[in-house]
């Protein structure tokens, strides 16, 4: 009789125990990040609980993570560094992604609401990543900045030592950003390999050039997204597609990768 009152004790201590802490699904894991003692890195559909301590091999490191219906981000923001990686408790180092900031800045005039756009930040020369999936259209208001045939759109950017220029395609009102921009002498080269990244407004007839603002562009495997996104929506069966749209795949998406084009999103998660 002793002997079971004492397990029935332990086993209500364990329960208490257990509901002072949150628990945490993981969704996604960009690097190595090792909780306690694990020798194991953490993977999509593993647990982890508030109280447990992590490792970030890398100040880069995430996990995106669910509690119940919330998105929350695992970030070494608060971490503390130590010879095998920066270290801290889940409590301190979780982040909510249920709300993203528009970034939809108005500035002073239209070059610097461009500016803003395309540096996903308030601040044009402290560029966030910006996703293209497979391209980005940007439809510019000609009633604001009436486009001429002497005027260009050009993106500059630091390869291998040298300022590499690029003449960005413009038809139609709309500015066309893709994977041309990866070129250089008709040859493809590695995104990883272009640093310092511009975007200029040219005016040939008077020679005069007006900086938009600094861009970050990422670039993602098309395959990859549509099942992240599948698998996502897997997890938040209850919520309907707008839903989905924005209170999980945008935040998501911003949190992984960067800032994403909204109707581009919408027609990579209506493919899949």
């Amino acid at each position: 009789m002793r002997t079971f009152a004492l397990i029935f004790l332990l086993l209500n201590l364990s329960i208490s125990l257990n509901a002072q802490y949150t628990t945490y699904h993981v969704l996604e894991v960009v690097g190595e990040i090792y909780v306690n003692e694990q020798t194991s890195p953490v993977k999509r559909g593993d647990y982890i609980y508030s109280d447990d301590q992590v490792r970030f091999t890398n100040p880069k490191n995430k996990v995106i993570v669910r509690s119940k219906d919330d998105m929350h981000s695992l970030r070494s923001d608060k971490a503390r560094k130590t010879s095998g990686g920066l270290i801290a408790r889940v409590s301190n180092s979780i982040f909510s992604l249920d709300t993203i900031v528009s970034l939809k800045g108005k500035g002073d005039d239209y070059l610097e609401t461009l500016g803003l756009y395309f540096a996903a930040n308030l601040d044009v020369t402290a560029p966030r990543p910006f996703l293209i999936i497979d391209q980005l259209k940007y439809e510019i208001d000609e009633d604001e900045l009436p486009v001429q045939e002497n005027f260009l759109f050009v993106m500059t950017y630091q390869y291998k030592g040298e300022t590499i220029n690029k003449k960005l395609e413009y038809a139609n009102a709309k500015l066309l950003i893709a994977d041309y921009i990866y070129t250089v002498e008709g040859e493809s080269i590695s995104a990883d390999d272009i640093s310092d990244i511009k975007l200029w407004f040219f005016d040939m007839s008077s020679g005069s050039k007006h900086l938009i603002g600094h861009f970050l562009p990422v670039v993602a495997e098309r395959a990859t997204l549509v099942e992240q996104l599948v698998h996502l929506k897997s997890q938040f069966p209850k919520l309907n597609s707008e839903e989905l749209l924005h209170q999980v795949f945008i935040p998501f998406v911003f949190e992984f990768y960067g800032k994403v084009d909204e109707e581009e999103l919408k027609k990579v998660a209506g493919a899949e």
